[in-house]
């Protein structure tokens, strides 16, 4: 069966051509015996070379042959558009189920099942139709993650793991990017996606990744999307869309990007060694680098000049501080201690929030308190067990001046008198803990003195230069010396020297190298 611009060809060589049958089939590619076969056809119909250039292929080749495209005529044609519909309804129905239904129907008039199933191929290939996206430059970024995995890690030392390797796509450009991460999980989608708008040095309108599930709590037609991959959005100021469930042409770039840093890059990466993801990544930069240099296959330019020339201008800029990652996000009540707990550790929150809801991010260095998703604590993270990290500026003022306080606060608290009260307060911390219970009760009770007393600054630094030159510095002495005034008692005679008293033996006495050396003698 020849082609329609044969068959015009051969209509332009009448028969009273002076070129034989022969001849012609040489000019146009077919036999002799065919060129007078159509001329037959084209005779018998009256056909003019006008008609059939305007005529559709199909409609003319079925004036030459009744039951085309089929040689017999008795065959009955199966209902394409009918089949298509019940394979696209159902997901386990086959075409072999179909055919069979078509032969129980048509008889001994049923086509062949090869013939059946070409035509069906044929048939879905002309529904088929893709539209070509047209991107602004600067406007969308294309995600996913390669199903190739890569090894790495030092043999004999740790287990050798498997790293996931993460794809980004501009739109407009296609300038690729490409990033190792250990796994999978919502961390780590974020993670490579951060790496990705620093490599680009913007921020996109948009960024389309697939539904996987640490991204989309749920992948019905309202998505959830998972609070960590919010925050990314909100903090980066870009929209996420997702794809459609089971439609991958949403993201068509990604997948050809995949395909082909998984051709170019990764097939050659399967026979590397490498200990570190650093180390892979280091490796998959400069070579996805080297694939941005390289020209397109079908154009005069690459993805790096169209990149500067275009998109970069266009992107947003990256925000100051990067994300912290979050690691968890969880949700309580704040208990009345007004203390808030993470993995066996106590974090204080303002005492202003005691029994209202709150949100706990925890990063790899700091654990963040937000009610109503503002900031109302931050603290450092502690890998210890059973600490409890308290701000005191978060106390209620009666609990502030009931914490158990290090030495730092009471010589604060001195500096209005002088040395001689600083003194005091160092001896009540004298080999004891830093934050001991019994030194600041002791602290507390000279506080206490001292207020009650109503005395001048000056005088109460004079009784504690008094307690301290009698050796009287317990709270109880303080105390009885402030009420009692014992430091404006006029005393002429000065203290008495322990060290030169007439009924004290001295150190010489228990001198036993010089006894011995008396007695020798």
């Amino acid at each position: 069966m020849l082609s329609k611009q044969k068959i015009c060809h051969i209509a332009r060589f009448k028969k009273d051509s002076p070129l034989s049958a022969r001849e012609v089939g040489d000019i146009v590619g077919c036999s002799h015996q065919s060129v007078i076969r159509y001329r037959y056809f084209i005779e018998r119909h009256n056909l003019h070379i006008n008609d059939m250039v305007n005529t559709p292929k199909g409609d003319l080749l079925k004036l030459f042959f009744p039951n085309y495209p089929y040689r017999q005529i008795d065959k009955i044609e199966p209902d394409y558009q009918y089949i298509h519909r019940v394979l696209m309804g159902n997901r386990k129905q086959t075409i072999f189920n179909c055919w069979l239904d078509y032969i129980a129907s048509a008889g001994q008039k049923a086509i062949g099942r090869s013939q059946f199933y070409q035509g069906y191929r044929h048939y879905r290939k002309a529904q088929k139709l893709s539209m070509k996206m047209n991107h602004r430059a600067g406007e969308i970024i294309f995600v996913d993650y390669a199903g190739t995995t890569l090894n790495y890690g030092r043999p004999g030392k740790t287990a050798v793991q498997k790293a996931q390797i993460f794809v980004g796509i501009l739109g407009y450009s296609q300038k690729m990017f490409a990033y190792a991460t250990p796994r999978q999980t919502t961390t780590d989608w974020i993670e490579a996606q951060i790496a990705m708008l620093e490599y680009f040095g913007g921020v996109p309108e948009i960024i389309v990744p697939d539904n996987p599930r640490a991204l989309v709590n749920t992948t019905k037609q309202t998505r959830v999307i998972a609070s960590n991959y919010e925050r990314f959005s909100v903090h980066y100021g870009v929209s996420i869309v997702f794809a459609r469930v089971r439609a991958p042409q949403d993201k068509a770039l990604a997948e050809q990007a995949v395909g082909f840093i998984t051709n170019r890059i990764l097939a050659d990466m399967k026979n590397m060694r490498f200990f570190s993801l650093d180390e892979m990544n280091a490796y998959l930069s400069r070579e996805v680098e080297k694939l941005n240099d390289a020209p397109f296959q079908k154009r005069s330019t690459t993805r790096n000049i169209e990149f500067e020339r275009l998109d970069k201008p266009k992107l947003g800029t990256l925000p100051q501080k990067r994300l912290a990652l979050v690691e968890q996000v969880l949700g309580c009540r704040v208990p009345e201690n007004y203390m808030v707990e993470v993995a066996e550790n106590a974090y204080s929150v303002p005492y202003q929030y005691a029994h209202k809801p709150v949100d706990i991010h925890v990063t790899r260095r700091h654990v963040t308190v937000l009610h109503d998703m503002q900031e109302i604590a931050k603290h450092p993270r502690s890998y210890e067990k059973g600490e409890e990290i308290r701000i005191t500026e978060h106390m209620h003022p009666d609990h502030q001046y009931m914490e158990d306080k290090a030495l730092e606060y009471y010589w604060l608290w001195a500096e209005q008198f002088g040395e001689a009260v600083q003194k005091i307060m160092s001896l009540q911390f004298t080999g004891v803990h830093p934050k001991s219970f019994n030194a600041n009760i002791a602290c507390r009770k000279i506080q206490s003195s001292y207020e009650k007393s109503k005395i001048s600054s000056e005088d109460f630094e004079r009784a504690c230069q008094f307690a301290l030159d009698y050796s009287q510095t317990t709270p109880t002495h303080i105390k009885l010396i402030v009420s009692s005034n014992a430091y404006d008692i006029q005393n002429d005679s000065p203290p008495v020297d322990l060290q030169t008293h007439a009924n004290l033996r001295g150190k010489h006495y228990y001198d036993v190298t010089q006894e011995q050396g008396e007695h020798h003698e």
